[in-house]
């Protein structure tokens, strides 16, 4: 008597990797939420110490708001899944570019006069804005760099592949051209009983 074919081990093994793509995706939830933690901690953190300077230095406080404008545009109008590295990048671009003009500031003591003085510098604005743009070039156009350099270098390594495999068909003839497949075992027959 043929025994009908049991699926058994299939729903187990299909059980057996459901929890496993479930648990993948635990894992991966948890990652993220980690990663917008650290995100939201860094960010609160920016957010107590312009907090911070509001009271002690306002002028010094509003310089840094006024100067990273770039970054604010980012953190409200990106909406791109990376817009964390995006935001990290531009804050640290943009930074560099403000904070030589916050510690002039803090130096020649923080007034409003000087404020007035160094927001009316075109030379300040180029430097703050210009570090901001260097940011945003390491952004868009670093990647798209990467990107050529590493199509150039795969087509390099694929042209001396191509050589040694013309090598190799010169020396061991024609049949190792072709990635030739075994032959698949026949089914067996249902035996209808």
């Amino acid at each position: 008597m043929a025994q009908k074919p049991t699926k058994a081990k299939g729903k187990t093994s299909s059980k057996g990797a459901g929890k496993a793509g479930a648990s993948a995706q635990k894992s991966n939830k948890k990652s993220d939420r980690n990663q917008k933690k650290a995100g939201g901690t860094g960010r609160l953190l920016v957010y107590a110490v312009l907090a911070t300077m509001l009271f002690v230095a306002p002028p010094i406080a509003a310089l840094a708001i006024l100067g990273l404008m770039p970054t604010f545009v980012i953190l409200f109008v990106d909406i791109a899944p990376e817009k964390s590295t995006r935001l990290s990048a531009m804050f640290a671009f943009n930074l560099a570019g403000v904070l030589p003009y916050m510690v002039q500031m803090w130096e020649q003591g923080p007034s409003f006069a000087n404020l007035m003085r160094i927001v009316g510098d075109v030379m300040a604005w180029t430097v703050m804005l210009g570090a901001a743009g260097a940011g945003a070039a390491v952004l868009w156009v670093c990647p798209v760099l990467a990107a050529g350099i590493q199509q150039y270098l795969n087509s390099d390594r694929a042209y001396k592949l191509e050589k040694q495999r013309d090598a190799l068909i010169k020396e061991w003839g024609e049949g190792v051209s072709s990635a030739r497949r075994a032959p698949k075992e026949p089914k067996p027959a249902a035996s209808a009983q």
